[in-house]
């Protein structure tokens, strides 16, 4: 396919229609989390809870 010059107005329309039609298309945030929203909220609770010294255990008590 040979490639045909084009102006700057038209470059940027069609680089406008190319990005409309990529959004149209693409899966919603929510979508795409749902998998991992389920894959996490499948796992049981563990009961403990993540108080003050949890947090500073992660952080190394910095």
């Amino acid at each position: 396919m040979a490639k045909q010059a084009i102006n700057t107005t038209e470059a940027l329309a069609q680089a406008l229609r190319n990005e409309l039609q990529r959004v149209a298309e693409a899966t919603p945030l929510r979508a795409r989390l749902r998998p991992i929203q389920d894959r996490v909220m499948s796992r049981p609770a563990t009961g403990q809870q993540a108080g003050e010294a949890f947090f500073d255990e992660l952080s190394g008590d910095l």
